[in-house]
């Protein structure tokens, strides 16, 4: 071999030990590649605890990440203190079973939303949104659960009690078309996991989300969360996608 096909052959080495697809024998003694677990890292302002009881960590911006189930609702404590049902709050709704759900990660659709919890009250009770007369809402947070998924065939992590979490509070108003609340931080983690070696993956990243009412009974009805912009290293999360309809807790 001659020495511009050994420089050739040494840069595609490379490139296949950076990759998140890449086989772990392209590598040689010269060159360090990682392990599919070793290329989720964490944010620099984003710190996991995978001890915790009630979350998987915290970034900043974007607060905690509750494990399933619980919210971070007061301020003067450090965790995700508060359980979805015990949850003191106007309006207090969950996605039924015909919730629509994606979850891509690198590019490739992966896991399926399979729940999300919403949390709001209506600052002048009694009013009825128009375009002339919005009325003003404060989401209180929002939580996404997620179904279990492996990375076939390209890789063997196992990515578990995944859970995207919003904490409040957050203005949102609505003039007749749905409560719509700005694009806001929220931060996403999984418990991942090789054999017996795991990992937490924490990343704060953007959603958008609006909470649809019934015309006549002005109860909530359905949600629409759209998220983006979550990386591990990695593994980045190319699209949050819920559409779903809701019935009160």
């Amino acid at each position: 071999m001659g020495r511009g096909s050994g420089f050739v052959l040494l840069i595609a080495l490379v490139t296949a030990c950076s990759s998140a697809n890449s086989l772990q024998n392209a590598c040689i003694p010269e060159l360090t590649c990682k392990t599919h677990l070793e290329l989720i890292e964490e944010p620099t302002n984003c710190s996991s605890c995978a001890d915790c009881a009630t979350d998987w960590g915290s970034c900043n911006p974007g607060g905690f990440a509750c494990k399933q189930g619980q919210l971070d609702l007061r301020a003067d404590t450090d965790s995700c203190e508060t359980a979805l049902k015990d949850v003191s709050a106007q309006y207090i709704a969950h996605s039924t079973e015909d919730a629509a759900g994606i979850l891509s990660i690198n590019k490739d659709r992966m896991g399926e939303t399979i729940a999300g919890t919403v949390a709001f009250d209506i600052v002048s009770p009694g009013c009825v949104p128009t375009f002339d007369t919005p009325c003003a809402y404060t989401f209180q947070g929002l939580q996404l659960s997620f179904a279990d998924f492996t990375i076939e065939p390209t890789d063997s992590l196992t990515w578990s009690d995944g859970t995207l979490t919003l904490t409040g509070p957050v203005a949102a108003s609505d003039g007749g078309g749905g409560i719509a609340a700005p694009p806001t931080t929220a931060v996403l983690a999984f418990n991942v996991s090789d054999g017996s070696k795991q990992r937490v993956a924490v990343a704060f990243g953007t959603v958008s989300f609006s909470v649809f009412l019934d015309s006549t009974s002005l109860m909530p009805e359905s949600l629409l969360v759209e998220g983006a912009g979550f990386s591990f290293g990695g593994y980045a999360i190319d699209d949050i996608f819920l559409d779903a309809p809701l019935a009160p807790q």
